[in-house]
């Protein structure tokens, strides 16, 4: 993974470097003009470096019992607690979550309004 961003930065700052591009831009901010060696484009993904995912699987959902989270998207062991996130899908999906998040949150609200009845 480091080696990858590593690459990146690098790239990045090779394509800004370029003729073409450094004709409009003032100066490259990130690494910075000064940084030439992989260990200082290292250092930058190091320093830098955040997910642009949005992380799921915390709370993973299953009929197992090494599972966080039953189907009715209840906490093993903890009355009244529910989950209603992206937390308890078990892989990232290919799309945004934010769909399949709310999708979640709608079907805990009908599993606790169920429950109250």
């Amino acid at each position: 993974m480091l080696a990858a961003a590593q690459h990146a930065a690098h790239a990045g700052a090779r394509i800004a470097a370029a003729p073409e591009l450094a004709a409009i831009t003032a100066s490259e901010v990130y690494p910075g003009v000064g940084a030439a060696t992989r260990e200082q484009f290292a250092d930058y993904a190091r320093r830098a470096g955040t997910t642009g995912h949005h992380p799921v699987g915390t709370c993973r959902m299953s009929d197992d019992d090494a599972a966080v989270v039953d189907a009715q998207l209840a906490v093993r062991g903890v009355a009244g607690l529910r989950v209603a996130d992206a937390s308890v899908m078990t892989r990232l999906i290919s799309g945004n979550t934010n769909a399949a998040a709310i999708m979640i949150g709608e079907r805990a609200a009908e599993f606790i309004r169920a429950s109250s009845r």
